[in-house]
């Protein structure tokens, strides 16, 4: 299955509520590039969005995105790292309850 990619650079936050949700019903596709591009998406999309609205989504992200930093794939691994990364520049201080 071929998955394109999409630039995201762009596309208005205010659509959080709407593409978040479809992102993490794809994070747990069986298909290693969808969960790749899932990521993808997560890690521009947060980047552009505010700690506040961030925090709306924190424990989702951190769930989905920790569920796939045990992947046996490498890649899936990779990328999901990387979302998280921007997760927690864009949170901000809410992340740190998520910090042992």
């Amino acid at each position: 299955m071929a998955v394109a990619r999409v630039d995201i650079v762009g596309v208005g936050t205010s659509f959080h509520g709407t593409i978040l949700p479809a992102v993490f019903e794809v994070l747990s596709d069986a298909n290693n590039e969808v969960q790749n591009t899932a990521c993808f998406v997560l890690e521009g999309f947060c980047e552009n969005m505010t700690p506040s609205d961030v925090l709306r989504y924190l424990d989702s992200l951190m769930a989905n995105l920790g569920r796939l930093i045990t992947s046996p794939n490498v890649n899936v691994r990779e990328m999901a790292v990387s979302a998280i990364g921007s997760v927690v520049i864009s949170s901000g201080p809410h992340f740190h309850k998520y910090v042992r």
